[in-house]
C-alpha cells in the first residue's frame, strides 16, 4: 500500500512538518541539484529547505544537460555564484567574503545526495570546477535517522543553515532546526510504534 503524502509539505502524512515550518527571508540565493533518487527518499531534507525559505530553487538531474536551464541564468547572474562542495580548491566563507566582498548577497548552489552520487554529479559536470567552492569547518551533524559515512558529513539543510549563518550573521536560522529537528522526531515516534507493534504477540484465538 503506497504511503499517503500531504499536499503541503510533500511528507508522509503519519510525518507532516507543516505545524512545525516557519517561512524564512534571507539575501542568499540557494540552488539546490538534487540527484533524481533524493525525490522517492522519505528523509530528504531539501524539501524542509523550500518550505522554510520559498525562494529555495531545486533543480532534478544528474548530469550538465539536466541543469541547462540553471547554467544559461548563471551566464548573465550579477551576484557572486558559489559551489558548496570539499574540493581541492575550497576555502571557507570568510576567506571568500575577504576576496570578492559581494554587494548585493550570494548565489549559493548545493549538490543534494549520498556522497557517492554527489562525486559522480560532481565527475559528470565540469563546468562545476570552475565556480569558487565553498568548505564549511568541521561541524559535527545532527541528522541521527540517516546514515552518513562520517560525522561531519552534513545533510542539505544542515549545510544550507551553516552556510546562511556564515554568510548573513544577523539571520535566525532556527526556523530550519526547528523543522529538522521535528521531522527526525516524526520518524523516530513513528518507527517506534511500529517497532512496538511488530513486537506484540498475535492476540489468541476464542476457540483456543
Amino acid at each position: 500500500m503506497s504511503r499517503l503524502i500531504c499536499r503541503q509539505c510533500r511528507y508522509p502524512e503519519a510525518t507532516c512538518l507543516c505545524a512545525q515550518v516557519s517561512i524564512m527571508h534571507c539575501a542568499t540565493a540557494i540552488d539546490i541539484l538534487q540527484h533524481p533518487s533524493e525525490t522517492r527518499a522519505a528523509k530528504n531534507t531539501a524539501r524542509i529547505c523550500k518550505l522554510c525559505l520559498p525562494q529555495t530553487q531545486i533543480w532534478l538531474g544528474e548530469g550538465g544537460d539536466d541543469f541547462y536551464q540553471l547554467r544559461a541564468e548563471l551566464v548573465v547572474e550579477a551576484r557572486p555564484v558559489w559551489l558548496l562542495y570539499p574540493g581541492k580548491t575550497a576555502q571557507t566563507v570568510a576567506q571568500l567574503i575577504e576576496a570578492s566582498q559581494p554587494q548585493v548577497g550570494v548565489r549559493l548552489l548545493l549538490l543534494d545526495a549520498t556522497w557517492k552520487k554527489a562525486y559522480k554529479m560532481w565527475r559528470l559536470n565540469p563546468w562545476l570546477e570552475r565556480l569558487p567552492q565553498v568548505s564549511l569547518s568541521q561541524v559535527e551533524s545532527n541528522y541521527r535517522i540517516r546514515k552518513s559515512p562520517k560525522s561531519h558529513y552534513l545533510s542539505t539543510l544542515e549545510a544550507v543553515a551553516y552556510s546562511l549563518a556564515a554568510l548573513e550573521p544577523g539571520l535566525d536560522t532556527g526556523p530550519l532546526f526547528q523543522a529538522f529537528n521535528a521531522m527526525q522526531a516524526h520518524f523516530q515516534g513513528y518507527n517506534s510504534t511500529r517497532n512496538s507493534m511488530a513486537r506484540q504477540p498475535p492476540l489468541a484465538s476464542p476457540h483456543d
